[in-house]
């Protein structure tokens, strides 16, 4: 069983800025199939409540700060702030995610999974009930 963990990626700084990357095997439990970024939103605005029942994640913060609580199936909660780019979260597949955006946050994450093969869950008792499978 994977746990979500706070990974701290490299940075290497140079008269031209600072450079940090994610590698598939040092950083990445999982083959990165789908990409994206979330943008524009509000200050304090909560987004997430879903889990995603088959894919894997990582989320980093690019710019602002976002918020990032987690619940898995035995209830246990995880509690991550992200407000540097060289810091990611990994989610695994069942776990139940929050985020709350600073006014300019950009989120970006990478999925295992396409959004057509996975099964996101939008209701919490839907969530909880995965526990009893």
């Amino acid at each position: 069983m994977f746990s979500p963990k706070f990974i701290e990626l490299p940075e290497f700084s140079s008269k031209g800025g600072v450079l940090s990357f994610i590698e598939e095997g040092d950083h990445l439990p999982f083959k990165v199939r789908r990409i994206y970024w979330v943008y524009d939103v509000e200050n304090e605005v909560e987004r997430g409540n879903h889990c995603h029942e088959y894919s894997h994640r990582i989320v980093v913060c690019l710019a602002g700060e976002v918020k990032v609580e987690l619940v898995d199936l035995q209830g246990v909660k995880y509690s991550f702030e992200l407000n540097r780019p060289n810091q990611i979260v990994y989610i695994p597949p069942k776990h139940w995610m929050t985020t709350t955006f600073s006014s300019g946050a950009i989120l970006l994450s990478a999925t295992s999974h396409l959004f057509e093969e996975d099964r996101p869950i939008t209701d919490y008792d839907e969530f909880l009930l995965l526990a009893q499978m």
